[in-house]
């Protein structure tokens, strides 16, 4: 794998330190995901990055900040969360709103996402949509 810049450098780092801050075991992140702890221990040690569905997966079932733990911004935790783990039934509850009311990089992210769209490369694009469609709470 070649050296990581960007966003993606520390990403891991940042994943292993809301795991640790939430008390939690790579064992109870499998249960509250779905994940096994291989991929996940992959990720703290910066030696993968997490694929659209992982990713979804952390925001869906978990109280972490996706802008903080991608972007290092914001703070590391939500105030909402969808639901409590992966196995759990239930209605999700819009959370857009909450998630983003004073949120001053919204129209950042919106932006980039708006570029990526208008000029990025056809994987660019497809990763972005599939990150989007996981995300959905629809």
């Amino acid at each position: 794998m070649g050296k990581k810049i960007g966003v993606s450098k520390f990403l891991g780092d940042r994943f292993r330190e809301w795991r640790k801050d939430s008390s939690l075991t790579l064992k109870d992140l499998e249960k509250i995901i779905g994940i096994t702890p291989g991929p996940l221990s992959e990720l703290e040690n910066n030696k993968s990055l997490p694929s659209i569905d992982t990713l979804a997966k952390i925001y869906r079932y978990t109280d972490i900040n996706i802008f903080w733990l991608i972007l290092n911004e914001g703070p590391m935790r939500r105030t909402t969360k969808y639901q409590e783990s992966a196995n759990q039934e239930g209605a999700l509850p819009n959370i857009l709103h909450s998630e983003l009311d004073g949120n001053a990089n919204f129209s950042e992210m919106m932006e980039i996402m708006k570029r990526i769209y208008e000029n990025g490369d056809p994987e660019k694009i497809a990763k972005l949509k599939g990150f989007l469609m996981g995300a959905d709470p629809r």
